[in-house]
């Protein structure tokens, strides 16, 4: 028999893929879900090689940051570097018109506001994020103005700091409640943008009935 810690869990996700289960419910909910554990171990497995490269001072560092929180108020907005370009996103008669989709950047080389653990296992987590010149990178167009972009990019970054101060089973219920406040921030104000949307739609639509 197969065993995640015999032989690492990604071994089994090709054999998984290989005999897909069939298609009655509770099967295919069978299939996804040992596929999840199976990813989230190697995940674990992965950051737990990670963290045996720092030190116990380094450790207790990021420990004391995670005890402390952070949010998108603790971001210093000196350090961003912001640029507005044209959307493709939603926007009406504005997309491609105006420039909405907002592009944040952080120069990880000058962070002194975040441990070093932190700053490496964001680069380790998210390395499409990271450009050349050493930039960590979000954008948004998902909002129709300027400043909801920019708002959504900064809980975006926020969520992901947070991720990456996660030490092995350390996750702390304060941490994870910040990342999941920071996550139904931004699905609530996607809806309220939604609804903002549906109105104006339903606007027009009176006046040409007008």
């Amino acid at each position: 028999m197969f065993s995640a810690g015999r032989f690492g869990a990604s071994a089994l996700l090709p054999l998984l893929a290989a005999r897909p289960p069939s298609l009655s419910p509770w099967r295919v909910a069978a299939f996804f879900t040992v596929s999840a554990v199976l990813r989230h171990a190697d995940a674990n497995a992965a950051l737990m090689q990670f963290v045996s490269g720092w030190s116990s001072a380094d450790l207790d560092e990021v420990k004391a940051f995670n005890a402390r929180g952070f949010d998108v108020d603790s971001i210093p907005k000196n350090d961003l570097v912001v640029k507005y370009i044209r959307s493709r996103g939603p926007g009406g008669q504005n997309v491609n018109k105006v420039n909405s989709k907002a592009d944040v950047r952080i120069v990880l080389g000058t962070v002194d506001w975040l441990p070093r653990f932190v700053i490496e296992n964001l680069k380790r987590m998210e390395p499409n994020r990271i450009n050349s010149a050493g930039e960590f990178f979000v954008q948004s167009d998902t909002m129709r103005t300027q400043s909801a972009n920019y708002q959504a990019c900064l809980e975006r970054i926020a969520e992901m700091i947070n991720e990456a101060a996660r030490l092995p089973g350390e996750t702390s219920d304060e941490q994870r409640k910040k990342v999941d406040q920071l996550k139904k921030a931004q699905n609530e104000r996607r809806i309220q943008e939604k609804k903002r949307r549906a109105s104006i739609k339903s606007a027009r639509r009176r006046r040409d009935d007008d």
